[in-house]
């Protein structure tokens, strides 16, 4: 993006404040959960499978996760980060069903793909 913005500014010339909207950053910002979110999924998926064929990747996984989940919790506070933890590693039982996520009211949301979780995330406000 600082890129683009170099090339825009040589175009039009110096002195000329761009500025970006706020829409554009919270999509940026949404990608990029989301990007985190399926690399996550990528990850339990490869190691669930070595799991299947006898070959245990927890324990050489398990400090970096633990980094991530870490980040995470610091860019995304701590309630939200643990959703995010649960839903990728734990919300699939051993038999395929999606587990359904139940919040405060004890309604029950069953979120099946990383964009529906970041939908019910942006609308969770942390109670």
């Amino acid at each position: 993006m600082k890129r683009e913005m170099k090339k825009i500014i040589q175009k039009i010339g110096k002195g000329i404040n761009i500025k970006e909207k706020q829409k554009s950053i919270r999509n940026k910002e949404d990608q990029f959960l989301l990007d985190l979110i399926q690399k996550l999924c990528e990850l339990e998926n490869s190691t669930s499978t070595a799991f299947k064929n006898g070959i245990n990747l927890f324990e050489y996984e398990e400090k970096y996760i633990y980094i991530i989940k870490d980040l995470i919790k610091k860019v995304y506070g701590e309630v939200k980060s643990e959703l995010i933890i649960w839903w990728v590693f734990e919300s699939i039982s051993p038999d395929g069903k999606v587990l359904p996520l139940i919040d405060e009211e004890l309604k029950e949301h069953v979120i099946k793909t990383p964009k529906q979780l970041i939908k019910f995330l942006k609308r969770y406000n942390g109670k």
